[in-house]
């Protein structure tokens, strides 16, 4: 986005001056930028937000942020003196930011540089989790750094779309940057929807196979269809809609009980 009506656009407070002198039903000149560089002109009518996008993109959101918010107190209070029980915590807390702040990253963008650290956060601390619960590994027992991996990952690619979001001589830039942490959250469902299956089958403990065929439940409603689309998302296959955020809840819900 290069003008909106005569005014540069270099970042969202740009966009929101030049928007607040004008209303909806107003046409407005905008000149975009192509991906091979061409300058193209439009006209653009302003619209309130309609109510369904209102309903899909915010309350939605709302609500199942506040899910995890709960989910991810009620664990921490039962469990944080257990590794298991503070990974939940981690990843419950990030999605809750990362479902929380979605409508800000379609507006206002005050929140953009949260989203990117939650977004490969959760997929650090289901990692963790995977490491953890329901039977901690045994590689990882009496080394617990070992199970840090994918918080080191999580941070180096949020630190990546910093860099890449503060670029404005390659505005699209970023646009890699936020794939590669898409591609790390799905590998983290893969890895744990793996590691899961292998519990719920060869675990010595009835309880621990017993557990694990209860997460592999919850994550098949759940992770299953987000999964997908952040694979394939990427290469333009599957549109995104909000309301993939109501399977997500089962998860969790799943591991706390």
């Amino acid at each position: 986005l290069i003008s909106v009506a005569g005014e540069e656009i270099s970042n969202a407070s740009d966009l929101e001056q030049a928007l607040g002198k004008h209303f909806p039903g107003e046409t407005v000149p905008v000149i975009m930028q192509s991906a091979d560089g061409e300058e193209l002109p439009y006209e653009v009518e302003l619209h309130r937000l309609p109510a369904s996008d209102r309903t899909a993109y915010l309350f939605v959101p709302s609500l199942v942020r506040a899910a995890f918010l709960a989910l991810s107190l009620w664990i921490f209070g039962l469990r944080r003196n257990e590794a298991a029980g503070r990974a939940f915590t981690i990843f419950a807390s990030s999605m809750a930011i990362v479902v929380g702040t979605f409508f800000d990253l379609y507006t206002t963008h005050h929140f953009s540089y949260l989203w990117v650290l939650a977004l490969p956060l959760a997929g650090g601390a289901l990692v963790d989790l995977t490491l953890s619960f329901p039977q901690e590994a045994r590689f990882v027992i009496g080394k617990p750094f070992l199970r840090w991996g994918g918080y080191v990952i999580a941070l180096v690619l949020a630190g990546i779309s910093y860099a890449t979001m503060s670029n404005l001589e390659q505005p699209r830039a970023y646009f890699t940057a936020w794939y590669a942490s898409y591609f790390f959250d799905a590998l983290a469902i893969l890895f744990h929807f793996g590691v899961t299956i292998y519990r719920g089958s060869a675990a010595q403990s009835p309880v621990v196979r017993s557990q694990a065929r209860v997460v592999l439940i919850g994550i098949l409603l759940s992770l299953g269809p987000m999964g997908i689309w952040l694979i394939l998302f990427p290469f333009g296959l599957v549109p995104f809609s909000p309301y993939l955020f109501f399977s997500v809840i089962f998860f969790p819900l799943t591991i706390g009980y």
